[in-house]
């Protein structure tokens, strides 16, 4: 299956961290989750990883999947206004789409 043409995917593979995925505002499409993982993740709409306040967070992924798990795709389809922030705790592994 090919990615669909006009979004922009990011892999997320990694522990504990943040990450500023745009400070523009952005269509924030889809996340497809795979690998052997346990991790949250929260999602801001903020143009600074300074942003991250509970009133700016947007979505909260839990990804806790095994061995054999099949990949999966979540679509959202949220409009941010400032920006799109990612913060990781754990392990997580997931590709993320914007637009």
């Amino acid at each position: 299956m090919q990615p669909e043409s006009g979004y922009q995917y990011t892999r997320f593979t990694s522990g504990a961290g943040t990450t500023l995925h745009s400070n523009v505002p952005v269509r924030f499409h889809s996340i497809a989750t795979f690998g052997t993982v346990a991790g949250t993740t929260a999602f801001y709409d903020a143009a600074t990883a300074a942003g991250t306040s509970a009133t700016n967070r947007v979505f909260t992924f839990g990804q806790v999947t095994g061995v054999g798990t099949v990949p999966q795709v979540t679509v959202l389809d949220y409009q941010l206004r400032y920006g799109l922030v990612v913060v990781a705790l754990g392990t997580v592994d997931f590709v993320l789409a914007v637009v």
